[in-house]
This record gives C-alpha cells, sequence and structure tokens, in this order.
C-alpha cells in the first residue's frame, strides 16, 4: 500500500508539484495582463494619421499600437503621427471636485499630463505646434530595448477652449537592422487625462519595466558570482560553473534596459547580443546536460556547433540581414531549450527523485517564458503586455539557484554522515587492528613463554628431579627422605604448571581427594569427601589446577598443624562455569581480627592471593571453638582436550 501511494504521488498527473506549476503559471499570466490596466481620468487616443518625418507626405490613417513603422522604414529615420482632441472631451474624463471650464475667467484646478506606453527611439511632442517634450535618448544609439514609457506634462496655456493638435515626431531603426522587434521603430497607445493619475501610472510601469529589471539583474550577477564561490568548494560540480555563465550572460541581456555599452557602431551592438542569445542556449544545453547526467551527443554536438555558427553568421550578414540571422539564432537557442527541457522532464519523471521534480516545475515555467520571448522578440505579438517576462525568467533562474544551493546542501549533509560512518568504521577498523595485533603479540609471547616453560620443565626434571629422588632412596634418615618427598610433590606440580598440560574436572578432584586422604588419615582426622557422580565436561588449565592444588595443601596444612581438629568434611559444588569447594572442620578455630590484621601468616593470605589471582575467591570463616570454614570459588571452563 505504501509503494502505490508513493508511486502515484510521483506521476505527472496528480503530483501536487505540477500543480504548483499551473498555479505559478497563472499568477504570472494575472501579473501580466494587470500590468497595464485601464487607465481611470484620461482620455484614450486610438488612432493617428502618420506622415513623413519631415511633413511632406502622407501615410494614411493607422491604429495604436503601430506594429508597421519598423517594417516600414528602411533607412535609420521615422515618421511624424497627428492627432486631435477636444477640450470639452478631456473634461468630461477628468476628476471632477468643483464644476470648471478652461477659459480666461475661470482657471481649471487640474494639472494635465500626456503619457505614452512606447515611443522607440527618440521622440518629440508638440501641442498645436508648440514643442511641449523631446526625448533624453541622444540619436536612439544606447544599447538598450524600448520598454520605458514617457510622460509629458502639457501646459494649460498651450491649450485650446476648442481642437488642439497633437504631434508626435518618432524616430527609430528599422527592423531588418536589429537583433529583436523591441529594438527597432515603434509607437504605442497615447493617454491625456489628469496628471496625478498618469503620473502614477507612469512611475509604476518604469518601476517593472526600467527599475524591477535593474534589481533582478544585480541579483543575477550576485547569484552567478555565489555560484562560482560554490564551485571552488565543489569542483566535481561542473554544473555549477554553466549555471553561473547562464545566470551572468541573461543578467548582461537584461541590462541592456538600463546600461548604456560604449560602442559606437550599431550593428557590432546589435550583433554582440545575438551572439550572447546564442551562448544562453549553449550553456543551458551544457547545464542540463551535466545536472542530469543525460546523453545525447548529437543534441550537444549542434548546440556546439550553433555557438560557433552564429558569430561567423552575424559577421557575414552585415546590418541590412541582422534581424534574419538574429531570428535563425533565437530559433536555434530556443530549441536548444526545448530539447534539453524535454529530455530533463523525460529524464526526472524516470529517476523519480525528489530535487528532480522541484527542477522541472521550473524548467517547465521557464520553457513558458522563453517561448513567449521568443515569439515578442520575433515581433509576431506586442511586446507590452508581456513585460513581466523580463523578470519572469530571472525570476526562474533565482529559483532554479535556490533549488541547487538547496540540492548542495542535502548532499553536503549527506557527505557529512557518509563522511561520520566512515570515521566510526575507520575507528572500528583501528581498534580492530590493534586488538589483533595485541593479540598476536600475546600468542607470540605465549608461545615463546610456553617453549620457554617447556625447556625449565625439562630441566627441573631431568636434573633436580633425578636428584630429589636419589636423596629420597638412598637417604638413611626418615626426615630427610620425607621431606624429599616434598620437594619432588611440589617440583613435579611446578612442572605441571609449566608445561600447561590441561585436565579433567573430574580427574583433578579425584586427585585432590586422594591427596587430602594421604595427608589427613596418619594424623587422625577423619575425612569426608564425596565426589560428584555425573560426568564433568569441564576442565581445567595448568596454572588453575596448580594454584589450587597449593591452596588445598595449605588448608590442608594449616588443619593438620593448627586445628587440633577430628573430623574433615569437603564439599563440591560443580556447576556450568564455576566449582565451588567448602572445607569445613571441628577444629578450635581462631579470631577472623587476627586475619584481618594480617596476624595469622602469610598462609591464609597467600590462599586469597592464589584465589584473585584465578578471578575466584577464598572466603574463610572462624570462631574460636567452633572450627574454620574455607570456602574456595573458581571459574571454569568447557573445552576440548
Amino acid at each position: 500500500m505504501h509503494r502505490q501511494r508513493q508511486s502515484s504521488t510521483l506521476g505527472f498527473g496528480r503530483c501536487a508539484w505540477l500543480r504548483g506549476a499551473a498555479l505559478l503559471v497563472v499568477g504570472w499570466l494575472m501579473c501580466a495582463s494587470g500590468a497595464f490596466g485601464a487607465v481611470t481620468g484620461a482620455l484614450h487616443l486610438l488612432n493617428a494619421e502618420r506622415w513623413t518625418l519631415d511633413g511632406m507626405r502622407y501615410e494614411g490613417m493607422v491604429a495604436l499600437p503601430d506594429q508597421n513603422l519598423a517594417r516600414d522604414l528602411q533607412e535609420a529615420g521615422g515618421r511624424q503621427y497627428r492627432m486631435a482632441f477636444e477640450l470639452e472631451d478631456l473634461w468630461r474624463v477628468l476628476p471632477h471636485t468643483e464644476q470648471n471650464s478652461p477659459n480666461e475667467t475661470a482657471q481649471p484646478t487640474h494639472a494635465l499630463g500626456l503619457y505614452v506606453e512606447r515611443a522607440c527611439s527618440d521622440l518629440v511632442v508638440r501641442v498645436n505646434g508648440v514643442v511641449v517634450y523631446r526625448s533624453q535618448r541622444r540619436e536612439f544609439n544606447r544599447f538598450q530595448d524600448c520598454y520605458g514609457p514617457q510622460f509629458v506634462t502639457l501646459p494649460w496655456p498651450v491649450l485650446r477652449d476648442g481642437r488642439n493638435d497633437l504631434q508626435f515626431e518618432v524616430s527609430g531603426w528599422p527592423l531588418d537592422w536589429v537583433s529583436t522587434a523591441r529594438r527597432a521603430a515603434g509607437f504605442a497607445d497615447v493617454w491625456i487625462g489628469d496628471h496625478q493619475a498618469l503620473r502614477a501610472v507612469y512611475q509604476r510601469e518604469a518601476a517593472l519595466q526600467m527599475d524591477l529589471p535593474a534589481i533582478v539583474s544585480g541579483a543575477l550577477m550576485l547569484l552567478g558570482v555565489l555560484t562560482l564561490c560554490l564551485l571552488a568548494f565543489a569542483p566535481r560540480q561542473r554544473h555549477l560553473a554553466y549555471f553561473a555563465a547562464l545566470c551572468m550572460l541573461w543578467a548582461a541581456i537584461n541590462a541592456r534596459g538600463w546600461w548604456s555599452l560604449p560602442v559606437e557602431s550599431p550593428p557590432v551592438r546589435e550583433g554582440l547580443l545575438v551572439v550572447v542569445v546564442s551562448l544562453v542556449g549553449w550553456t543551458y544545453q551544457r547545464f542540463v546536460w551535466l545536472y542530469a547526467d543525460l546523453k545525447a551527443q548529437w543534441l550537444d554536438r549542434l548546440g556546439t556547433a550553433q555557438a560557433l555558427l552564429i558569430p561567423l553568421a552575424v559577421m557575414a550578414a552585415g546590418r541590412d540581414h541582422l534581424f534574419a540571422v538574429a531570428t535563425a539564432g533565437n530559433l536555434c537557442a530556443a530549441g536548444l531549450v526545448f530539447a534539453g527541457t524535454l529530455l530533463f522532464l523525460r529524464h526526472a519523471f524516470e529517476a523519480r527523485r525528489r530535487p528532480m521534480k522541484g527542477m522541472a516545475l521550473v524548467f517547465m515555467l521557464g520553457l513558458l517564458m522563453v517561448m513567449v520571448e521568443l515569439v515578442v522578440s520575433l515581433g509576431w505579438v506586442q511586446a507590452q503586455p508581456l513585460l513581466p517576462l523580463r523578470w519572469g525568467i530571472p525570476f526562474c533562474l533565482v529559483l532554479l539557484g535556490a533549488l541547487q544551493m538547496m540540492d548542495f546542501g542535502r548532499q553536503a549533509h549527506l557527505m557529512e554522515g557518509m563522511q561520520r560512518q566512515l570515521e566510526h568504521k575507520i575507528e572500528l577498523a583501528k581498534q580492530e587492528i590493534e586488538a589483533n595485533f595485541t593479540r598476536l603479540a600475546e600468542d607470540r609471547i605465549e608461545k615463546v613463554t610456553a617453549v620457554e616453560r617447556k625447556r625449565i620443565a625439562a630441566d627441573l626434571h631431568d636434573d633436580l628431579g633425578a636428584k630429589l629422588l636419589t636423596i629420597v632412596h638412598t637417604s638413611r634418615s626418615d626426615r630427610i627422605a620425607a621431606l624429599g618427598r616434598e620437594a619432588l610433590d611440589e617440583m613435579r606440580l611446578s612442572v605441571r604448571g609449566l608445561t600447561g598440560r590441561p585436565m579433567e574436572l573430574s580427574e583433578a578432584l579425584a586427585d585432590w581427594r586422594t591427596e587430602a586422604m594421604t595427608r589427613l588419615t596418619p594424623t587422625g582426622i577423619e575425612l569426608s569427601w564425596s565426589l560428584p557422580m555425573d560426568e564433568l565436561p569441564q576442565v581445567l588449565g595448568a596454572r588453575t589446577m596448580v594454584q589450587t592444588t597449593r591452596i588445598l595443601r595449605e588448608v590442608f596444612n594449616n588443619l593438620i598443624r593448627h586445628s587440633q581438629a577430628s573430623s574433615c568434611v569437603v564439599t563440591t559444588a560443580v556447576q556450568p562455569e564455576q566449582l565451588t569447594i567448602e572445607i569445613r572442620d571441628n577444629g578450635v578455630g581462631f579470631e577472623m581480627e587476627r586475619l584481618n590484621a594480617r596476624q595469622a601468616g602469610l598462609g591464609l593470605l597467600n590462599m586469597q592471593h592464589r584465589a584473585r589471582q584465578l578471578q575466584g575467591q577464598c572466603e574463610i570463616e572462624s570462631q574460636p571453638g567452633t572450627g574454620s570454614v574455607v570456602r574456595l570459588s573458581l571459574p571454569l571452563q568447557i573445552q576440548a582436550l
């Protein structure tokens, strides 16, 4: 169930991010449609007579905006637009706070303004033959689009009570000389009305068309620089270099609306714009290729070819065919963007990675804006209602940058986690190596020690053992013979500990019982020691066997010498991993304070010390007149001999 629910959310039909793309597109269209709303308190002039710039030839009545001006021009120049309005018609649309009329006895309370949506590139405005406005665009040789609107304040003294004549002189370039239709000569709608209302419209549109693109260009340039800085920390992320170049190139294109390029030749400026646009398409294609790790060599070669051929075509075309070359270059760049986006969307659908979904959303929105930008640049539709594209495409680039930063942060977080895991594994491996080295060293020491123990045991057995045995058999003194036997037994016990041969627990218990009876029976002490009947799989190491034997010998020696006991009971308890031997006598006992104060000699203390060396315990309990109890607990091992 979980897998089915996850797959349904990743499909293109139902996924939430696709609905988010639709919301973004709808919001952008609402912004685009609302950028040029109806102007209240103004008279809208829709038609004009078009004359040659010198006013000698009448070309007919045209509807505004005039889309054919740039196509009709053969050389750099322009046309005159003549129109008229009645002051009474204007007075009816103005906001009225009191009844006024522009006559000699009553001065109006409303200042008038004239708003021109677009006039590319130079504009001169005459009212009733008087020049009231001249644009500041010197000989239209600035490297910029004619985005910005123009606003003119109309002085009342130049107006007449009846008919008022307006004359607009528009100068610009023919369409064949420019790289985009927005750079060609053009003249858009004219509004006359309340100065304050039109001034507000002018300020709003100037902010959208001039100020906001300038801010966006600066943001794109900053984003490109930050991406290059990020590339310094991740040199393997080569797609970041192309994304930084994409941001800077588009910032340069967008900056033409407010920045003058110090190049005197207009064809050079326009040709440079065509080359930059072709580089944008190639850079975008390379960015998508490297980011998604796509494989399409034919499209990669096509993009590289158009990036090399477009500059050559611009140089070969000259001034009179620049727009045709620019159209071909724009189509090639748009084709690269379209093909790269479609391949990325297919890859995102197949990969089903979360970062890919966000990138695909932005790519779809950006592709839509690029297509509309292409249509506008070719002059197929009017440019003014689609001016939000100037900051719509940069907005998509900013979103791409944000998504890449998030992806980079996510990868950095994953790398940190992997680095921590690697460091943990390295630490574990280091500890394992150290443990293995320590174990190997201990094994080597143990082998050397075992060899040396065998050598010492052989020397003791061959030399000292032979001499002690000679003393036992040749001595005429019973005391010396007895001491020789004890020394011989101790020597054999030491040799057994040195050889390191383990012993079965049942065999060790039998030997201890036999040795105890041998020692206690001649002294008249009755021994009661029962051995377990069950099979005992445990074994005793040689060291454990020797140390336990010495502890028991010390117990029985003390029992014989100091206890004055007549009986001794030995209880044996065998558990899977522990052996407990309890020795209880009915002797005179002793005070435990003597043991704690270390006044009982070294024998009892040695017993406890030997038990601790074997990871066990030796407990002693005694009171005067009640006998003594020695309880010995030792760990056991279950292993094959």
